[in-house]
This record gives C-alpha cells, sequence and structure tokens, in this order.
C-alpha cells in the first residue's frame, strides 16, 4: 500500500500538511472531503469540511532516516478539488 503526503490548502491560510495518508475522497453532497490515513494497522477516517480547505495536493511520501523531507520543488501528483 502507497502513501502520501497532503497539503491542505486555503486561500489567505498557511498550508498544513498530513503524512502517511492512503486515499483522498470528496463528498460533494455533504460538502467535505474524506482523508484516510494509515498508521501501524490502524485506518483513520478524518473529515474536512469545503469551508475549511479549497483544494488538496497530493505528493509522494519520501522520507530519508525516519525523517520526511518538505521540499518546495515537489510537484503534487494529483490535485483534489471541491468540484
Amino acid at each position: 500500500m502507497e502513501k502520501y503526503r497532503i497539503r491542505l490548502i486555503k486561500i489567505g491560510k498557511p498550508s498544513k500538511y498530513k503524512y502517511s495518508v492512503i486515499k483522498v475522497d470528496v463528498d460533494k453532497k455533504h460538502r467535505y472531503f474524506i482523508v484516510h490515513t494509515k498508521i501501524y494497522h490502524h485506518e483513520l477516517i478524518e473529515t474536512i469540511r469545503f469551508d475549511d480547505c479549497d483544494y488538496i495536493e497530493i505528493f509522494n511520501e519520501t522520507s530519508e532516516y525516519g525523517m520526511f523531507t518538505l521540499s518546495t520543488s515537489d510537484k503534487p501528483i494529483k490535485v483534489v478539488n471541491q468540484k
């Protein structure tokens, strides 16, 4: 199972990062993003309202010696929008 790093972007606010994400879905009916995170053998499911996040960028998760690298030169693999 491949894990990703995501960046939550709200225009006019600082970005937030989340790690070990395995899947991001959109629920347009109830207006929120669904983020699935895998930690050890547990899968955590988190919802993020459209009011709190405009879109989500998905990056490959890279780690060096147990530390995650945050490079601004990384290009997102996928962008998940509200629409």
